[in-house]
């Protein structure tokens, strides 16, 4: 069980301006606005970059091992929301277009004259939503460990118990319930813009619990301005890092599946929706999903499949946050082939590729098999293939995955060796043509089953151990 400190960050404010000011001279040059410019580049370039912001807070509050089911439907949420915000500052740009006789100002005038909205939306809310969002993704992550334990832990609002705390919420501290009490579905933090305030996990026997109604009633006797109402739900439950009737969203559609009387297809705001949601899905372009006979498959197929808790966009997130820092490449693509009982996924670039395998081992056994791995002999040892298997192995276990295998050969074969990663056992070792390596070998086995691992770093110690080991290759499984 993780039981994280408070967390609360002071947010820092690289927003890059040039893209508010690229989406801002579109309306000039279109003479308005209307939400299709959201799929513009200039007006996705917007959007873009306020997920940005949001994807950064979201990476802190979850940390390094993120649940990925729990990952995919913030950012999800992330997403969406810095559509609607785009939207919502780009039509208050639009109302700027004109002076009070209702003529087209200078454009140099009416530059001048939106700054004091970019300065709002794009730093100083910017600064109070990426706070929200880091503390609503280290909430959501805690959640699925409170779920997962309730039987044997209660729930304590905890303050951050400084002068800055609000009289409403420091009358909260200490509340203790249990995990399904229906307190939390209304009053779990962050429970207000700038809240600092979390929820941790107590062992039942260490402290009394409050009547659910009382402390219901306490809360309630406190939150009463329409902007404490709009925190009343449970966004950590939810995965969500933003309140369903927050300001920028159009009343009654914060939880609208296109299916609710709320949706108006002749809306602005339903415009803008849809919109928003085509921009998102293609965001995902980058991920090519066939069946095994090369036809195009959906991601609802994905979902069907052996790896269908996987998250490839996190995936995809870790490799090029790698590359970028480097600056050694562009982004990578990934292809997805779903076959009848097994995944295939190949990610490249100019300067990497590799292959993994999702699929049933003849025990019935849930199986990670990273196939291969190349990167560029100028980039080796640079950290790529580590973050590669870090987040493959945060990720199956988190999946369910029963074992991670990879198969390690060239340079990886000496990479992996030195740092202390098994062979399989005596059958997983291929090639080996070095007599003194297998002399190894051979004396290891004498004293240990045949399926016992063997430690290659014996032979990466060696002399002539990079050579012998770049010559060969060998089977690493990990059982989780």
């Amino acid at each position: 069980m993780r039981i994280d400190n408070l967390i609360h960050v002071d947010f820092d404010d690289d927003f890059d301006d040039s893209y508010y000011e690229q989406a801002a001279e579109q309306i000039y040059d279109n003479g308005g606005y209307n939400p299709e410019m959201l799929s513009t580049q200039k007006g996705s370039a917007l959007i873009n970059e306020t997920f940005r912001v949001f994807n950064t807070a979201i990476d802190k509050g979850l940390g390094e091992e993120p649940d990925p089911k729990v990952s995919a439907a913030l950012r999800e949420n992330a997403f969406i929301f810095s559509g609607f915000k785009t939207h919502a500052e780009l039509e208050q740009v639009s109302q700027m277009l004109t002076d009070e006789k209702g003529n087209i100002k200078l454009f140099n005038e009416f530059l001048n004259d939106i700054q004091s909205i970019n300065q709002d939306y794009n730093h100083n809310y910017l600064r109070t939503e990426y706070n929200q969002a880091l503390q609503a993704a280290q909430m959501a992550g805690k959640w699925a460990d409170f779920e997962k334990n309730k039987n044997f832990i209660n729930l304590q609002y905890r303050t951050a118990n400084d002068e800055r705390v609000r009289a409403s919420h420091r009358i909260l501290h200490g509340t203790t319930l249990p995990v399904d009490d229906p307190f939390w579905k209304q009053y779990t933090p962050p429970n207000g813009w700038g809240c600092r305030c979390t929820v941790v996990a107590v062992l039942k026997d260490d402290y009394p619990v409050q009547d659910s109604h009382g402390s219901i009633a306490k809360a309630e006797s406190c939150f009463k301005t329409p902007k404490e109402k709009m925190f009343k739900e449970n966004l950590a439950e939810k995965k969500r890092l933003f309140p369903s009737k927050h300001p920028y969203l159009p009343k009654g559609c914060g939880e609208c599946k296109k299916t609710l009387l709320a949706y108006n297809p002749n809306s602005i705001w339903c415009k803008a929706c849809g919109v928003i949601r085509k921009c998102r899905k293609g965001m995902d372009d980058n991920i090519e999903i066939v069946d095994t006979n090369g036809n195009k498959a959906t991601p609802k197929d994905l979902r069907k499949s052996l790896a269908k808790d996987f998250d490839f966009s996190q995936l995809g997130k870790t490799i090029n946050d790698k590359i970028k820092d480097l600056k050694c490449g562009s982004e990578v693509s990934q292809k997805v082939v779903i076959r009848k009982n097994s995944v295939r996924l190949f990610v490249k670039n100019e300067i990497l590729t590799f292959a993994t395998h999702f699929e049933k081992d003849k025990d019935g056994n849930f199986v990670i098999l990273l196939h291969h791995i190349w990167i560029d002999e100028r980039w080796q040892k640079k950290g790529i293939a580590s973050k590669i298997i870090i987040n493959m192995y945060a990720q199956a276990q988190k999946i369910g995955a029963n074992k991670v295998k990879f198969v390690a050969k060239k340079d990886g074969s000496f990479t992996w060796a030195k740092k202390k990663y098994t062979a399989r056992n005596r059958k997983s070792i291929f090639g080996l043509k070095d007599e003194r390596a297998i002399s190894i070998v051979n004396e290891f086995y004498k004293k240990h089953d045949e399926n016992t691992p063997f430690p290659m770093y014996s032979i990466a110690k060696e002399e002539l151990g990079e050579q012998v080991l770049k010559e060969m290759s060998w089977i690493h499984e990990t059982i989780l």
